[in-house]
């Protein structure tokens, strides 16, 4: 949540110090975090039941604890 207040601002100071509108600069924040939610959803390490994240059981789990 942090970084995407930092990040919003960070875009609108650039925004703003290239010219840029508000319209503009707010659809260029909408495609950054629309693309940032399609890259997460493509991480293996947040959906595979063998990644980081797995618990003991989960299919394809080796961990004898």
């Amino acid at each position: 949540m942090a970084a995407t207040i930092v990040a919003v601002l960070l875009a609108t100071a650039l925004g703003e110090t290239l010219g840029l509108t508000t319209g503009a600069i707010a659809l260029l924040l909408v495609v950054a975090l629309v693309l940032r939610d399609v890259d997460a959803g493509h991480d293996d390490r947040r959906t595979s039941p063998t990644g980081p994240t797995a618990r003991h059981g989960d299919h394809g789990d080796t961990t004898s604890w």
